[in-house]
């Protein structure tokens, strides 16, 4: 067995003995065995060397103590350079990335990159009170919007507390960020979370409330549907090849509520005459070919502009950012357009540019503006922008943060002030109207933000929208 990070120098891992009966069996030299491994841990060591010297020193992320403890953990790494199995290594990486305890330092695979070739016919979903199949494969049917209470044995909770040690920013942000882990039992293996590399054995309560127990095979990757785009999963639509492969969602015997209808939508502008207001819907703030984010803000102003709607629902919950820039005088310049309520969606899947735009509704159109949903993916303090260093060898990609934002008290004089150019501040962005996206209400198909917005508008007298107040 490969030695696990810290534990003791070994004279030979057993790998070693195991490859040499194979090669003496075979009739190849022991040597070349050895010389497989030397030369593994040197193109390691090499691309350890760009982690540490282009990354870990680089990156203003780190804090002197976060820092130092990047730094010891890479040289271990260092030292069983050889010896790590694949999936160590990978976690190495992201344990690495983690430690600078920032949403934006993070890692991807590059092409050429070594992944699990297997992982599960299933796709889960974490939510703030759950842990919920939310797609499977055919066979896999009646596992369907059920409850993972449990991995091999391991509670979801100590599954959580193993996992968020891979993924820096608060926990809301860890928790929806760890699908690549969860889905693969060859990583969770290597974690200790898994018995097997091959298969998970689940403990479920399922969607009738009955308690079972379910040992689940991984399959080929290339037998999984490729979209790899978690906010996706929420939409009950089939998602990129999922028809072809037999997939099914736990939603699927019913109709999206509105944040979650065409799914494969950036931008979306839908008036909503029974309440008086216009809903703008960001899935992003990085435009496609088919859809720029400059015929968006256009389409959106042009709306705007025309017959005033009373009042504005802008949705961020989905939007995890890309490029503020284009954007900033848009959202400085909603408050203009609009007499009424701004209402402001945010989720722990609203991250980066999302939480800026959001910041720039609050701050232009104060008192009249109402944040609703569950606190955004990061802290109002954060770094972000810098570059994307790739490791040469082992082909994984790490980002590089050199752009401080502090949306609350600002970052004058401090060394990497990015944010302060932007003009914003605020005092929070904690929500007025609370209204999570639970796993309970997802399964519902229902909306507890729209519900809330409604609520809220309803019991305002002066709020209520005149006959036909939309255009």
């Amino acid at each position: 067995m490969a030695r696990r990070f810290g534990a003791a120098p070994e004279r030979r891992p057993v790998r070693y003995w195991i490859f040499a009966a194979l090669a003496c069996a075979l009739g190849v030299e022991v040597a070349s065995v050895a010389q497989d491994e030397s030369t593994t841990a040197q193109i390691r060591r090499a691309d350890l060397a760009v982690l540490r010297n282009d990354y870990v020193e680089k990156s203003r992320a780190f804090s002197p103590d976060a820092r130092r403890a990047a730094l010891e953990h890479i040289a271990s790494l260092d030292v069983h350079a050889g010896e790590l199995t694949p999936a160590q290594f990978l976690l190495g990486i992201a344990r690495t990335t983690a430690l600078a305890d920032n949403g934006h330092d993070s890692w991807h695979p590059d092409e050429g990159a070594w992944l699990p070739k297997r992982r599960a016919p299933l796709r889960l979903l974490w939510f703030p009170d759950a842990l919920v199949v939310a797609r499977g494969a055919k066979q896999h049917e009646d596992l369907l919007g059920a409850r993972v209470t449990a991995i091999d044995g391991h509670a979801i909770d100590e599954v959580f507390e193993r996992l968020r040690r891979l993924v820096g920013g608060p926990d809301n942000y860890r928790r929806w960020n760890l699908s690549l882990f969860l889905d693969r039992a060859e990583l969770l293996h290597e974690l200790g979370l898994a018995a097997s590399p091959a298969e998970w054995n689940l403990s479920l309560v399922l969607r009738n409330g009955a308690v079972t127990t379910r040992r689940i095979e991984m399959i080929p990757q290339i037998a999984a549907p490729q979209g790899t785009h978690l906010p996706r999963l929420f939409s009950q639509p089939p998602y990129g090849n999922e028809s072809e492969l037999g997939w099914l969602a736990a939603t699927a015997s019913a109709k999206d509520p509105l944040y979650l209808q065409e799914p494969d939508r950036v931008f979306r502008t839908v008036k909503l005459p029974a309440i008086g207001a216009l809903y703008l819907q960001l899935r992003s703030h990085l435009g496609t070919a088919d859809e720029p984010i400059e015929d968006f803000m256009r389409a959106a102003s042009a709306r705007l502009g025309g017959r005033k709607p009373e009042h504005l629902i802008v949705d961020l919950r989905f939007d995890g950012g890309g490029n503020i820039d284009p954007t900033v005088a848009f959202f400085n310049g909603l408050a203009a357009t609009v007499p009424g309520r701004i209402y402001v969606i945010v989720s722990r899947l609203t991250f980066s540019a999302g939480i800026v735009a959001a910041a720039l509704i609050e701050q232009s159109a104060g008192d009249r503006v109402v944040i609703v949903g569950e606190p955004v993916g990061d802290r109002l303090r954060f770094w972000s922008e810098g570059r994307t260093v790739c490791l040469p060898h082992t082909k994984y990609c790490v980002q590089v943060t050199d752009g401080l934002w502090d949306l609350e008290r600002g970052c004058a004089q401090e060394p990497g002030c990015y944010g302060d150019a932007f003009r914003v501040k605020v005092r929070t962005l904690e929500p007025e109207l609370a209204a999570a996206l639970t796993s309970e209400t997802w399964l519902a198909q229902t909306d507890p933000a729209m519900a809330a917005i409604e609520s809220h508008l309803w019991n305002c007298k002066s709020c209520r929208p005149e006959p036909d107040d939309v255009d």
